[in-house]
Formats: C-alpha cells, structure tokens, sequence
C-alpha cells in the first residue's frame, strides 16, 4: 500500500515548475562577502514585505549584485511546499522562468529572523525584481515585494 505521505510528494514533485532542482535549500552557502560587485541599480534598495497570508512580514534589503538580506522574518510555517521565488513581475511568479531561491520548509516557522538569499548562477536583479513567499503547490503569494518600486 502506498502510503498518502508519499503520493502527496510525488504530486507535488509533478506540480513544481521547470529547473526546480537546480534551486537552492534556504541558507546553503548563502552569505554576505560573497565576493559579488556592487554595481547594479538596486544595490542598497530596502523594501517591506507584504503581508499576504500566513503573517508573512520582513525587510529585504539588496547588498550587493547577487545577495539580498531579509531581516526580522516572520512567517507561521502552515504553507506547504513554500519557497521563496523571484521574478521580473508579479505575474512572472507562477511561470516557469520563476527563481528559486530556496525553500522554507514546512512547519517551521520563523519570527524575526535574519537571514541572506543569494541569485542563483547568472541571474541578475533585472530578472528578479520582485521577490515572494510563494507557495508552488497552490501559487498564491503569501508576501512580497517589488523592489523596483
């Protein structure tokens, strides 16, 4: 007998978008002094996240052409399979383009967290403009923030 936990992964596996595995865990490897230039234009540029669903709530802050900082996190941890996700437009979260960069897993929750997200190789701000708690499995927006605005 297969067991519902199992079935349920395997549909999720199905439902996540294209290049999902080539996506970062939250946290692995991801620091500030990377190394990255600061020459784009949004480096330094500080946003609120909306809060959507599940008390999602932070500041991002971009430090430099390839790290972006979220300081005092919340999030309740309740979505399954969240990750955060970038893209150049709120509508480009749920197409396959979408950047992963990282999940947040399932049950855990987060209240005034720090931590730093990092683009993935050859990715820009330019394609990442507007970063989201974004729950794939549903592809609704818990939280976000368009930091060219």
């Amino acid at each position: 007998m297969v067991s519902q936990t199992f079935v349920l992964v395997s549909l999720i596996g199905l439902l996540l978008p294209a290049g999902f595995a080539s996506g970062r865990r939250l946290m692995d490897g991801m620091s500030n002094g990377s190394g990255c230039p600061k020459t784009h234009p949004l480096v330094g540029v500080e946003k609120e996240l909306t809060t959507i669903f599940h008390e999602v709530s932070g500041t991002l802050k971009v430090v430099d052409d390839c790290t972006v900082d979220v300081t005092n996190f919340k999030y309740d941890g309740l979505g399954p399979a969240v990750f955060w996700y970038g893209a150049s437009s709120k509508e480009g979260l749920e197409e396959p383009s979408a950047i992963n960069f990282g999940e947040l897993p399932e049950g855990e929750s987060h209240n005034g967290t720090s931590l730093s997200l990092r683009l993935p190789g050859g990715a820009s701000w330019d394609d990442s403009s507007v970063l989201s708690v974004w729950c794939v499995l549903f592809a609704i927006d818990f939280g976000s923030a368009n930091l060219k605005d």
